[in-house]
């Protein structure tokens, strides 16, 4: 039976929007913000990706893939080098009879995200730097997992869906694949703990592949546990939006709508069953703008939209002050196409990994208002049994900070087991049971500055991609690392004074100030298994990266008082 889904976006265009647009000088940033459409923040320069353009990274090495319930228009003037369209069994072409034969089931919202994405510089625009999307080099493909259109949101399939993600990560498309994917869009109804078979299966494809594929979280904030499939999965970077873009900084609160944990975890008993344990998981990674966005707007015939009695397709029209996770996600993604472009370009053969990708985006993160991963001190140890915030995940994302950990520093160190580094990198390793993984700092660790380290792992559960059967989808494996920050003595004793210890979680987050310049060693734990139905090795592959800075540590602030949020419309874009 088709499965109900809706695009995750939450306030509708403005109604006189298309009349508007189309005349509006083509004038300030499309990824940028503002009440007024082009007059706000320029988002690509504020969240560094500057810092990566600038060493000419724009994603042009690299393949991305826009999935979700239609398709992007490429009729836009910053979207027409899309070319290549995937889709799952059952997905319709565009219905209206005056359009051509073949023609992709054009989507609005479809074609908000992908400019947000990857879109590309106007021409007659005299800014070049200017409705830029995030990765604005990168070539753009776009996928389509609808069945049928419903109003504000559209039927699916597990098939539907999982060709779909199947083609773009694993079968390709001439001979080649995505290497990252973007999706907002999510299932509607009751709160989801991983347990859906459409969740694990995705999973599985990118715990086959170690691509990246980014989910927006959800609009159904500020319920705790709102984090809804198929962003509920664990080998994903989940993404949250941030909203109060007028503040001091700029979106350093979480925007009303997002959706965030603590969430449910579904604990597999075996292959075929599982029990339900409620408020243990932080599903959020990451977070990044999510309001007030000025995009390209679709306002054809296609793809759900009301106007079915006309084709008004504008190819300079833009749509404004429009909010969702759904343009936090592809903000986020962009920018790991980027990372993704200058791996390729420098040789880091691992450092396309989605685990790599993420634990860096999750280091490099800013501490927003209200941070906490609850950590308590007793005697010289501070302990986190949550690794990161329940809302926020590690932050909100800074690329300047991520270009530090990924192209300076160590540069992921020969073999899997460790070593010596410097204060900023990043490894790709795997750890052992009794046998945990030294990272020994070259130099001291100075008092007042910042560590931050993220771990992040996968966990291995099954599903065939040969026969794409949801009867194939079991429960498989998942195991349990720490991550442990030591103090080096003057008598060789190793004293613990930081551990992430979080149990149904894929990644661990230390974020400390430093108290006493001192050496250190950072070690990875195999700690033991959440649930193990393949009988393998005990052994587990990971990301690994760390940032010491001499920025100081935010002051302790209250919890954000999530009820006193301003209200914001959430009706989904049509």
């Amino acid at each position: 039976m088709p499965a109900g889904a809706t695009r995750w976006s939450s306030r509708a265009p403005l109604a006189a929007a298309l009349a508007v647009l189309a005349a509006a000088p083509l004038a300030m940033g499309v990824i940028s913000s503002g009440t007024t459409g082009f007059n706000g923040l320029h988002l690509n320069f504020y969240l560094g990706a500057d810092t990566w353009y600038n060493q000419g990274y724009t994603g042009s090495r690299a393949v991305v893939a826009n999935i979700e319930g239609g398709q992007v228009w490429n009729g836009h003037i910053v979207l027409s080098h899309v070319s290549t369209y995937i889709k799952g069994p059952g997905v319709p072409d565009a219905p209206p009879a005056w359009f051509p034969a073949g023609t992709p089931n054009f989507d609005r919202h479809a074609t908000q995200v992908g400019h947000v994405l990857a879109g590309r510089t106007a021409l007659e625009n005299p800014n070049p730097s200017l409705h830029r999307g995030m990765a604005y080099g990168a070539e753009l493909w776009s996928g389509a997992v609808a069945v049928q259109m419903a109003g504000t949101g559209f039927n699916t399939t597990f098939n539907s869906v999982l060709d779909t993600y199947q083609i773009a990560l694993l079968d390709g498309v001439g001979g080649r694949t995505a290497d990252v994917v973007n999706s907002s869009w999510g299932r509607t109804g009751a709160n989801q703990n991983g347990s859906a078979t459409r969740v694990r299966a995705i999973d599985n494809l990118i715990y086959r592949t170690g691509k990246v594929v980014v989910f927006a979280a959800g609009n159904s904030g500020p319920n705790s546990g709102s984090v809804q499939d198929p962003a509920i999965a664990k080998n994903d970077i989940t993404v949250g939006a941030l909203g109060n873009q007028f503040g001091a900084p700029p979106y350093n609160t979480i925007a009303g709508f997002s959706s965030r944990g603590p969430q449910a975890y579904a604990l597999p008993t075996s292959p075929l069953s599982a029990n339900n344990l409620l408020g243990v998981r932080a599903p959020v990674d990451i977070c990044a703008p999510g309001e007030d966005f000025t995009m390209a707007l679709y306002d054809g015939a296609s793809g759900g939209n009301a106007n079915a009695g006309f084709n008004n397709t504008i190819n300079n029209a833009w749509v404004f002050n429009t909010d969702g996770t759904s343009f936090a996600a592809p903000t986020v993604a962009g920018f790991a196409t980027l990372m993704t472009d200058a791996a390729k370009d420098r040789g880091f053969a691992r450092g396309t990994d989605g685990r790599v990708i993420r634990s860096v985006l999750m280091t490099s993160a800013d501490k927003t208002q209200g941070w906490t991963n609850n950590r308590v001190t007793i005697g010289p140890t501070a302990t986190t049994t949550q690794g990161v915030d329940w809302v926020f995940g590690a932050g909100r994302v800074n690329m300047s900070r991520a270009a530090a950990t990924f192209l300076q520093g160590t540069t992921d160190l020969q073999g899997l087991a460790g070593g010596a580094v410097q204060d900023t990198g990043w490894d790709f390793g795997q750890v052992a049971e009794f046998a945990p993984n030294a990272y020994t700092f070259a130099a001291p660790l100075l008092a007042g500055s910042t560590f931050t380290a993220t771990l992040s792992w996968w966990a291995n559960d099954l599903y065939d991609p040969a026969t794409r059967l949801e009867s194939s989808v079991q429960w498989g494996n998942q195991d349990n690392l720490d991550l442990i920050l030591y103090q080096l003595l003057d008598d060789g004793t190793e004293l613990p004074v930081y551990q992430s210890i979080s149990k149904y979680n894929l990644n661990e987050h230390i974020f400390w100030t430093v108290p006493t310049t001192a050496q250190y060693i950072l070690r990875v734990q195999f700690t033991g298994v959440i649930y193990d139905f393949l009988s393998g090795p005990a052994s587990e592959p990971y990301a690994l990266s760390w940032a010491a800075t001499t920025i100081p540590a935010p002051a302790a602030a209250v919890l954000l008082a999530l009820a006193a949020l301003p209200a914001r419309r959430r009706r989904p874009v049509s």
